[in-house]
């Protein structure tokens, strides 16, 4: 499993990301008797040309590969020459690697988000090979793709190996219907998950406890969370009503930034249930404490500010002690004059032994009208190997590199229950 995989992230200095580099399963060539010591460890250690599942061999002649994906977020996805920009050019050049190993040529294909489930559902109706592999919101559609049988099985792809690295079988299994794994998750996928982006100015500016040593002692919790939101509020320009003017304790432009607390505070909405069934489990104690919690968080004036237009606080303004959103969010963040710390959501209590927290990066699927599996399943394979040591670095640096947040989190391995958005486990 590697979606939810180990990454390390210390700003500020340096940037430190220790991926798990890419496995090497197939022995080296042997050597010749007359190889030196030296050039023996070399021929042992020198990195396979492509994943083990994939022959060396494999030709396409030329075949087209063709990709629907949402035009928000081409930059993570393909590029049509290189630029000099790290992340631009990092998924330009997995591009091209592909191409000539494969002998394929790759074609992409922008739409909105929110209509990419429609456009599959035209496509696979028609009968027709127009798409082989789709990259689709995690939540709009999801659902009637699979109920409706539009999708083709990852396990009955050849070429591919889901036990590999690269690949979150765990968690494609939780997306799974029955017998049916639908939905692909692997490291081709940019992780976004939610978190809280603090301003550690105004922690130290107020002499309130420090976010980042309650989350090292495992006492960021929902009630802390709520106390620092609460401390900082101020009628700063004394008009009686917390206007832009004042200071508040959390933003979020979104009701679904809100959401991601209950995931935070270990709340899930589905599990797996006997013979792979979905059960709801919102209907508990736990559930009604979040809310109850979260109740009071919204009721008490300048606490918490949502709103989906522009009139809204921004970190900026040095007024706003949290701000909800995408990890990709600290890219903004470069311009600004307030240091930054980076969070996940708090936990229930402290009895919680790991932090959660929601990526909304999407979701993979492949259309069942495909008539090309094979090169399917070895572009997929390719793809997923590749962008472990390219483009998630890549990544990494531009949304992070410039800020003036000295700590992120750790991500590691470990148990993930969703039925459509993708849960990343933190533990330290």
């Amino acid at each position: 499993m590697k979606h939810a995989r180990q990454i390390t992230l210390l700003l500020l200095s340096a940037l430190l990301l220790p991926l798990a580099a890419c496995g090497n399963d197939t022995a080296a060539d042997t050597p010749v008797q007359t190889a030196s010591i030296t050039e023996t460890a070399a021929a042992e250690t020198e990195p396979a040309r492509t994943p083990h599942a994939l022959p060396d061999t494999l030709d396409f002649g030329g075949d087209n590969f063709h990709v629907l994906h949402s035009a928000d977020f081409k930059r993570y996805y393909f590029a049509e020459e290189e630029i000099g920009e790290s992340m631009n050019d990092a998924v330009y050049n997995r591009r091209i690697f592909v191409e000539e190993t494969l002998n394929v040529k790759m074609t992409d294909y922008l739409l909105d988000g929110a209509l990419i489930h429609s456009e599959v559902q035209k496509a696979v109706m028609a009968g027709d090979d127009v798409y082989d592999y789709t990259m689709v919101h995690c939540i709009a559609g999801v659902a009637d793709l699979v109920t409706d049988g539009y999708l083709y099985d990852y396990r009955e792809l050849p070429n591919i190996d889901l036990e590999a690295e690269w690949w979150d079988l765990e968690m494609m299994e939780q997306l799974s219907l029955g017998d049916k794994l639908t939905y692909g998750v692997s490291d081709i996928i940019i992780p976004n998950p939610f978190v809280l982006i603090f301003n550690r100015d105004l922690i130290r500016d107020l002499n309130l406890d420090d976010p980042y040593q309650m989350v090292y002692d495992g006492t960021w919790t929902l009630d802390n969370f709520i106390s620092l939101c609460t401390a900082v509020v101020s009628d700063l320009d004394g008009d009686g009503t917390m206007t832009l003017n004042d200071r508040v304790g959390v933003m979020g432009i979104d009701g679904c930034l809100y959401s991601s607390f209950m995931t935070g505070a270990g709340q899930y909405l589905t599990h797996k249930g006997a013979d792979d069934r979905i059960e709801m489990i919102v209907n508990n104690e736990r559930m009604y404490t979040i809310a109850e919690k979260m109740l009071r968080l919204a009721e008490t004036p300048g606490a918490a500010w949502c709103t989906p237009d522009e009139n809204h606080p921004t970190m900026d303004t040095g007024r706003v002690l949290f701000y909800l959103g995408g990890a990709s969010y600290a890219e903004s963040m470069r311009e600004v004059d307030v240091e930054i710390g980076i969070l996940p959501y708090p936990k229930f209590d402290e009895a919680q032994e790991e932090y959660l927290m929601l990526d909304w990066g999407g979701l993979t699927c492949i259309p069942n009208t495909i008539t090309n599996p094979e090169m399917v399943g070895a572009v997929l394979e390719l793809m997923s190997w590749d962008s472990e040591n390219g483009v998630l670095p890549a990544y990494y640096d531009i949304i992070l590199a410039g800020t003036k947040s000295i700590f992120f989190i750790t991500l590691t391995d470990g148990l993930c229950k969703a039925l459509v958005t993708i849960i990343l486990y933190g533990s330290f």
